[in-house]
């Protein structure tokens, strides 16, 4: 489900995916947090959190270029930005360096693809 749309607007509104996306899937750390943040407010923490990487000027500017493209069941993130900067993304979630939006794990990081999206439109896996 799409966050905030309702279901006339839902049907009518396209997202185009491409190479360049991904999906980050988020877990709350805490029971009562985050619970009413938007898509956009999610991002705006995620780009906060990891602009504090002053070691990681390649963190740094590849999250500063994230566009958000969707927003999920209250967990998932669809993101967009160039094909390097997401690659920097998922090499830093492999080192651990990258940081969720407070109040939040990021529990995976992963390609968005019609397989995924049937998927949770079927709301099981595989």
């Amino acid at each position: 489900m799409w966050s905030g749309i309702g279901e006339s607007r839902r049907a009518a509104m396209t997202v185009q995916l491409t190479q360049s996306s991904l999906a980050m899937v988020l877990g709350l750390r805490e029971a009562t947090s985050g619970l009413d943040m938007s898509g956009q407010q999610l991002l705006a923490e995620l780009k906060a959190e990891n602009r504090r990487s002053v070691w990681d000027g390649r963190l740094v500017q590849a999250v500063s270029g994230l566009m958000l493209l969707g927003y999920l069941d209250s967990s998932v993130l669809l993101l967009g930005g160039s094909a390097s900067h997401l690659q920097v993304l998922r090499e830093a979630w492999s080192r651990r360096a990258l940081r969720a939006p407070r109040g939040f794990r990021i529990k995976a990081i992963g390609e968005w693809s019609e397989k995924t999206e049937r998927s949770i439109m079927r709301g099981g896996a595989g």
